[in-house]
Order: C-alpha cells, then sequence, then structure tokens
C-alpha cells in the first residue's frame, strides 16, 4: 500500500493492531488501543509511524485521483492537531478489505456504509 506522507508518494508496509472483541462487538479487555504501524519495508523491521485509530475521526474510500485509483484517508485528532492520513491500495480488493478491518475496529460497519455513501465518522 502507498501513503502519501510530505507531499510525496511512498510505498509503506501496514500492520494493524487491535484488541480483540466479543461477538456483540465489545472489547474483551479495556486498556488496549488499536494502532495501524506502517514500516519501510516488507520485512516490517523498521517502524517509520503509527496511527492510533482512537484519535481517528473520519474514514473516506474510493476517494477520485487519476494516478491511485484505489485511495482512502484517515483523519485522526490528537491534542487538537488534525493530520490525514492518504492511502492507495494496488488493488480495490484490498482496498475493500482495508477499509473493511478498519470499520470493524472503529465500529463503523453498521448503517453508516450505506446511509454516508463511503464517508465514514467516528
Amino acid at each position: 500500500m502507498l501513503c502519501l506522507c510530505a507531499q510525496q508518494w511512498r510505498r509503506r508496509f501496514f500492520v494493524l493492531y487491535a484488541p480483540p472483541r466479543l461477538a456483540d462487538g465489545a472489547l474483551l479487555s479495556s486498556g488496549h488501543s488499536a494502532f495501524l504501524h506502517y514500516y519501510e519495508s516488507e520485512k516490517i523491521t523498521k517502524k517509520k509511524g503509527s496511527i492510533d485509530l482512537e484519535s481517528c475521526e473520519e474514514l473516506l474510500d474510493r476517494l477520485e485521483n487519476k494516478c491511485y485509483p484505489h485511495l482512502f484517508s484517515l483523519r485522526t485528532r490528537d491534542h487538537g492537531n488534525v493530520r490525514t492520513y492518504f492511502m492507495a491500495a494496488d488493488t480495490e480488493a484490498e482496498m475493500d478489505e482495508w477499509v473493511d478491518q478498519l470499520l470493524q475496529i472503529l465500529d463503523l460497519r453498521s448503517e453508516c456504509w450505506k446511509v454516508c455513501n463511503s464517508r465514514f465518522w467516528y
């Protein structure tokens, strides 16, 4: 997946860490946050950064971009600072899988999928 950082696209490799949930959606254990860590290479040895999904305010998918057709974004707010991460998957199926997993982590999989027309708020 590609990530837009400092106005340049760079390939980054993402690992999603999330606390387990029960069948009803409740967290199995409290005190654990969900994070999306990103790395320079597939070896995932040198972490470049992390996105705290607890601070995620918005998830947008299917963003229009001629160069990157499978583009989506996460907007976070931490201590008043807003940051938007743009990510481009290699395929539509890969983008759908990432968006689906993020929606489940953010507990946004319900009616918002249809109502918000690919705009998700947390």
